[in-house]
């Protein structure tokens, strides 16, 4: 946030989010490589997190990680033309 209020609109600010924290929690617990503390506190942080979505921007829906890439390069691509011409 604090690059994109330097450098405005010669910046790309991305935000990545999952569908819901629900998601979220699903995904950390079938990992199985965090605590119920860590669990807990990555859902705090998550949730506090999606309140500065509106300062980026665009958002992108991590669901599946071959579509994400393709739309953030997608999304980079059209940024990086559009700042040529």
């Amino acid at each position: 946030i604090q690059l994109k209020k330097y450098f405005k609109d010669t910046a790309l600010a991305l935000f990545v989010k999952v569908k819901s924290l629900d998601v979220l929690e699903h995904r950390l617990r079938h990992r199985n490589t965090e605590t119920e503390e860590n669990i807990i506190d990555r859902l705090s942080k998550s949730e506090y997190e999606l309140s500065f979505e509106n300062e980026f921007d665009k958002t992108i829906i991590s669901d599946k990680l071959d579509h994400t890439l393709k739309e953030a390069q997608q999304i980079v691509e059209e940024f990086i033309f559009s700042k040529r011409a």
